[in-house]
Formats: C-alpha cells, sequence, structure tokens
C-alpha cells in the first residue's frame, strides 16, 4: 500500500511517500505566505521523483495538530482535495502521536513529545509504552507553561523521554519539572516528520481498515488562534 502523508503543523512543513514500512521519499518546506501553493508543488515533485502516478496513491495521511494555525488549515485543506481527488481514503493523524512514535522506548518508559505553543507554552501529550510496542495516550493533549509539566506526568513516573521543539525551547524547565527520570531526545527528534505521520496512519488502516470522513476532518486545535477578525 502506497501511503502519501502531509505533515504542516510546525515550522517545517513537508510530505513523504511510504510503500508499506519502506519509505521511498520524503521532502521539506518552510511555510510562508505562498505555502498553499507550495504544498501542492512539493507533493507533485515528490510524486514525480519516486515514479509514483498519482493514481498509485492509495491513502492519504495528514497530521491534524495541534501546532501553527496556518500551517493546519493548509495541510489539512490540501490532503482532503487530495482525497478527493483522487478518491482515496484519508487518515488524520493527531501530530503529537506521530511525534511519540519517533522514539523506541522500553516497555513500561514514557514519551513526552513537546511542541512550541508560543505564548511561552508548549503542547504537550503523555504515552506509556507497551510490551510489544504500542504506545498508549495516558495524558493530553494540552497547552501549558513548561513548568507545569509534572502535573501531566504519571505519579511515580519512571524514565521519561522529552522530544520535540518544545524541548529546544524551554530544555532547562522542563527537565526540572518532569524529575529525576526525564531523557532529553537527540536533537533530531526536535521536529516533525510527515514520514511519521504516514506510518501512524498505515498502522491504523491495517488494524481497521477504515479512513476518516473527508468533509467531518478537522485541525487538532487545542486552544483558539491568537488571530481576531477586525473590531472582534
Amino acid at each position: 500500500m502506497r501511503v502519501l502523508a502531509i505533515e504542516t503543523s510546525g515550522r517545517l512543513g513537508g510530505a513523504a511517500l511510504l510503500e508499506g514500512d519502506r519509505l521511498l521519499g520524503e521532502v521539506v518546506i518552510e511555510p510562508r505566505e505562498t505555502f498553499s501553493r507550495g504544498l501542492a508543488a512539493l507533493v507533485a515533485w515528490l510524486l514525480e521523483r519516486t515514479g509514483t502516478a498519482w493514481e498509485a496513491v492509495d491513502l492519504v495521511a495528514v497530521g491534524l495538530g495541534p501546532g501553527r494555525f496556518t500551517g493546519l488549515r493548509v495541510g489539512v485543506a490540501t490532503a482532503q482535495g487530495l482525497a478527493f481527488a483522487l478518491d482515496r481514503p484519508i487518515l488524520g493523524v493527531p501530530t503529537l502521536d506521530a511525534l511519540a512514535r519517533l522514539v523506541t522506548p522500553a516497555p513500561g518508559d514514557l514519551v513526552c513529545p513537546l511542541v512550541d505553543a508560543r505564548r511561552r507554552e508548549v503542547y504537550a501529550a503523555v504515552y506509556r509504552a507497551g510490551g510489544t510496542g504500542e504506545l498508549d495516550r495516558v495524558a493530553g493533549p494540552e497547552a501549558l507553561r513548561p513548568e507545569d509539566l509534572a502535573r501531566l506526568l504519571p505519579a511515580g513516573a519512571g524514565r521519561a523521554w522529552l522530544l520535540g521543539d518544545g524541548l529546544d525551547l524551554y530544555r532547562d524547565r522542563l527537565l526540572e519539572a518532569a524529575g529525576p527520570g526525564a531523557r532529553p531526545c537527540p536533537g533530531g527528534l526536535f521536529h516533525f516528520r510527515a514520514a511519521a505521520v504516514g506510518a501512524a496512519a498505515l498502522e491504523r488502516w491495517r488494524a481497521t481498515g477504515k479512513g476518516d470522513d473527508p468533509a467531518a476532518l478537522s485541525p487538532v486545535y487545542v486552544r483558539p488562534s491568537d488571530a481576531r477578525l477586525p473590531g472582534a
């Protein structure tokens, strides 16, 4: 099965193409004013470079956030448009779920992806690793101050792996809040990857064989946008 994945919730946006568990290609773009046009062109370039016809795509996956509001809207709208145009199923993946998948923890460990939420806050969620590699979300997603991370962690939490661009920004405060069991992941895991979104979507598809309703799919914002209409 070929999965086309789109992830646009962070400082960098991107697209990836997977065939089963094999990554065929992945590209990155920095969101700007022309992001909506740039993302569509990026997807077309990725398919061309991998020798993939549009009709060869079997599943469309998209990161739902939380993250940057404009990027999320563009990413979800682009994925919806592709799913409709290609008549293919679509799956939305919470971005923190996908980010957590970049870690391979031991059973019982916690994984805590942290994403810059601006306003001196981070978006956070906590996952516990099971015995067969699965990750179960036990808290979040939530927007909070770095020093408040402890309230998301279960009582008596052991080793907790922290990652994401939020860790890059507030490393000392987050590690202190998480306690002695906190372990920072390498900097290469600070940013989202579209490939992780695709892998998470494929795992869900294999388990259920069902896609989401394209028309009902919407970003996970967690909190209202900073944007306001004139006079509001």
